[in-house]
């Protein structure tokens, strides 16, 4: 019966951690569409700009510049965010509780806890997974 409620309990966990990285990436994701409309916006205002020093016969590089360097700004953190998306969606669910490890290096394949220097599974040969400490607790072999 125990092991009953460990399964639900670790899939209860497991739906959880899922919803969560779900609303992380969606909630990102709005963002770089926000991002993704401001570039129009950055767009118009470029060809506003240059189309306006154009009729008038005079490049001016400043209003030009100022308005690129803006998006470009909007590029880098449209970048930024969908590198986080790409690591929110590469995250694996863990579950510390019925594998028995609180933190360190884990096999993603369930073979347990390993060594803090050991960055692959000695039994399966599967890259390390790194669980942090919970907040406020410091790792055992760092002290």
């Amino acid at each position: 019966m125990s092991d009953f409620f460990n399964r639900v309990r670790s899939g209860a966990g497991k739906a959880a951690f899922e919803a969560d990285k779900l609303r992380r990436t969606q909630a990102i994701q709005l963002k770089i569409r926000s991002l993704n409309q401001e570039t129009e916006k950055v767009y118009t205002q470029v060809g506003r700009v240059a189309y306006t020093l154009y009729q008038q016969e005079q490049v001016a590089q400043p209003e030009l510049k100022a308005a690129c360097d803006r998006l470009a700004a909007v590029f880098a953190q449209i970048a930024a965010h969908e590198q986080e998306v790409e690591r929110i969606k590469a995250e694996i669910f863990v579950d510390a509780a019925v594998a028995g490890i609180q933190y360190g290096h884990i096999c993603p394949n369930g073979h347990g806890q390993m060594a803090p220097q050991d960055y692959f599974c000695q039994v399966c040969g599967a890259k390390a997974i790194d669980v942090p400490p919970p907040t406020g607790l410091a790792c055992p072999h760092c002290h």
